[in-house]
Order: structure tokens, then C-alpha cells, then sequence
């Protein structure tokens, strides 16, 4: 979803899941801090951004 809409809001987001916002909310904020994802700008009109976690060295 945020692949397809960087710039999607919570309340978009809510209702294209069929879910609360307070759902999404929880979500996307444990996924920033987990570094999966970054806001950039504001709630209303930033964007999202997909961030690539480091990948194991298999040496």
C-alpha cells in the first residue's frame, strides 16, 4: 500500500483496510521504529518512504 501511495494518510489507510485509524496508527508507528519505514513531512501532506534494512553478511 505505501509502495503504491507514499502519500497516503492514516485515516486513507484506515479506510482501504477496513480498519481503525487508531489500527494503523499503531502499525506504521512500531514499523518506523523498528526502521522498516520513515515519514517525511507532515501527517496531512508527507510521504512515506520505504526504508531497506541492513542485509546479513553470509561470508
Amino acid at each position: 500500500m505505501l509502495r503504491n501511495n507514499p502519500s497516503i494518510t492514516y485515516r486513507q489507510a484506515a479506510d482501504a483496510l477496513s480498519v481503525s485509524y487508531t489500527t494503523v496508527w499503531r502499525t506504521l508507528r512500531t514499523m518506523q521504529e523498528a526502521g522498516f519505514i520513515e515519514r517525511t513531512g507532515s501527517d496531512k501532506r508527507g510521504t512515506w518512504r520505504i526504508l531497506t534494512p541492513p542485509q546479513p553478511n553470509h561470508e
